[in-house]
C-alpha cells in the first residue's frame, strides 16, 4: 500500500492559492478595520461633547473649559475625575488626537479647523485652499447672530447674548463681569427667580415651586416670601408677607376672611385681627 500525503506540486499549488486569496482579502480587511476605527472615533467624539456639555451645565463655580491655560489632556482628566468617563479617550485611527477648542466650545481632532469645514476636495488636488473670488455687488447673507460662548477676556456690549455654564444670558449694559453673579451685569433667560436678575413692576417669577409677582418698579437680590421683600405670592391662601386691599378675601386654616382695610405686609401674624379682617360665614 502506498503512503498517503501531499506531493510537492500539490503543496505548491495550495500555497499559491492561499497567497492569491490573501492578496485579494487583506485590502478589504484593512479597509474594514479603518472604517471601524473611524466610526469608533466619531462615537467617542460624541461622548466627549455630550459629557462636557452636561458637566458645564451643572457647574456652579469656575468653568475649567473656559480656562485658556488648561490643556486638552487636563480637561480630559477633569471628565475622568468627575466619573463622566471611565478613562481618557484616544482616537484609534493612526495620527489623530482629540483636542478641546475653547473658542468653539467643542471637542474635535487636533488638526481640525472648526467653523470652516469643507467636505469637497480641491479641484486641482493641491494643498492650498482655492481662492474664492466674490462679486462686491453680489448680495451676501447677513452675519450669523445669536448667543456666543462667554469669554472672560472679552468686553460685551448692552444686549449681547452669551452662553455660560449651559445657560443663556443677555448683557444689561457694557460689561466684563461674569454671568450669574449678584454684582454682575447679566440677565438670565429663565422664569425662575435669580437674585442677580433685575425685575420691574408686575414681573412674575417662580421660587420654591410658587409664583410671585413684583410689587416694585425695580428690585433685585430680594428673596420672595419675606416681609421685607416686594414680592406678592399669587395664591388665595393668606400670606403674612403679602399686601392686601380692602374687600380682598383670603383662606386661612380652612376659613375665609375679608380685609376690612388696606393691610401692609407683616402687619399681623394671622388674619383674625378685628382691626384688619372680618371672618366670613
Amino acid at each position: 500500500m502506498g503512503k498517503k500525503g501531499f506531493t510537492l506540486i500539490e503543496m505548491i499549488i495550495v500555497m499559491a492559492i492561499i497567497s492569491i486569496l490573501s492578496y485579494l482579502i487583506m485590502p478589504s480587511i484593512a479597509s474594514s478595520l479603518q472604517m471601524g476605527n473611524n466610526s469608533a472615533d466619531e462615537s467617542n467624539l460624541l461622548v466627549l461633547n455630550s459629557t462636557t456639555m452636561f458637566l458645564r451645565s451643572t457647574l456652579t463655580g469656575n468653568d475649567p473649559f473656559e480656562d485658556a491655560s488648561k490643556t486638552s489632556e487636563e480637561l480630559m482628566t477633569v471628565l475622568v475625575n468627575k466619573k463622566l468617563l471611565p478613562n481618557k479617550l484616544k482616537p484609534l485611527a493612526t495620527g489623530k488626537k482629540f483636542a478641546w477648542f475653547r473658542e468653539h466650545g467643542k471637542w474635535d481632532y487636533e488638526d481640525a479647523i472648526l467653523g470652516d469645514f469643507d467636505d469637497e476636495e480641491d479641484d486641482d488636488n493641491d494643498d492650498d485652499d482655492d481662492e474664492v473670488i466674490t462679486d462686491p455687488n453680489e448680495d451676501t447673507d447677513p452675519p450669523v447672530t445669536g448667543p456666543q460662548i462667554w469669554d472672560n477676556k472679552k468686553e460685551y456690549s448692552t444686549g449681547d447674548e452669551v452662553i455660560y455654564n449651559g445657560t443663556n444670558y443677555v448683557a444689561r449694559k457694557d460689561t466684563t463681569s461674569t454671568p450669574g453673579t449678584v454684582d454682575g451685569d447679566w440677565q438670565e433667560f429663565t422664569p425662575d427667580f435669580r437674585p442677580f436678575n433685575h425685575y420691574g413692576l408686575g414681573d412674575i417669577v417662580m421660587y420654591n415651586g410658587k409664583e410671585f409677582r413684583s410689587r416694585a418698579s425695580f428690585t433685585f437680590n430680594e428673596l420672595p416670601g419675606l416681609v421685607s421683600s416686594p414680592w406678592q405670592e399669587i395664591t388665595n391662601e393668606w400670606r403674612n408677607f403679602n399686601v392686601y386691599n380692602a374687600k380682598e378675601v383670603v383662606v386661612y386654616k380652612g376659613s375665609s376672611y375679608e380685609a376690612k382695610t388696606f393691610r401692609e405686609a407683616g402687619a399681623d401674624k394671622e388674619p383674625t385681627s378685628p382691626r384688619f379682617w372680618r371672618k366670613l360665614k
